[in-house]
């Protein structure tokens, strides 16, 4: 019993202590990251990730640095991570499709800008860049939806390419 009680705390202290360590990296790399710093905030992100590998925050702050550094495919990586541990993670989704939009890959984008779409229905950027994503494949019907419904929500670029585009 007293063995059980000494292991048990043994492995508290384990566990907070790694803690720990995950947040003050974390706490390092956004300072980094404010900085525009994005390499050395992406170790110390990863660090934090070592010491803690469902860190969400972390993974997700490394994979906006990666998308800075125009890595998409490492930050698609990273959030695909989130969308593993937290499927209804609707920003990881957006992101991911940013990433999936650089990399040219449109229809994996749309798909993720739909999801952002589900899990936040007035997400006025999934809605625009969902549009073009639908530009690049040519479906024109599909993205003067989207558009209106961006410009509805205020943004205005997506107005002037609705006037432009779709008639």
């Amino acid at each position: 019993m007293k063995k059980a009680i000494v292991t048990s705390i043994i492995v508290l202290f384990y566990f907070l202590g790694h803690s720990q360590n995950a947040n003050e990296h974390y706490i390092k790399g956004m300072d980094l990251f404010d900085h525009k710093k994005y390499n050395d905030a992406i170790a110390e992100f990863s660090s934090a990730i070592k010491a803690n590998s469902n860190f969400k925050e972390a993974l997700f702050k490394r994979g906006v640095c990666f998308e800075f550094l125009e890595d998409y495919e490492k930050a698609v990586n990273d959030f695909t991570a989130i969308i593993t541990i937290d499927p209804a993670n609707a920003q990881a989704h957006y992101n991911r499709g940013l990433a999936y939009k650089e990399l040219n890959e449109y229809t994996k984008a749309i798909t993720d800008f739909s999801t952002t779409i589900k899990f936040k229905p007035l997400h006025k950027y999934a809605y625009y860049n969902r549009a073009l994503s639908k530009l690049a494949l040519d479906d024109i019907e599909g993205a003067c939806v989207d558009l209106s419904k961006s410009a509805d929500l205020g943004i205005e670029r997506a107005s002037e390419i609705f006037r432009y585009t779709c008639k």
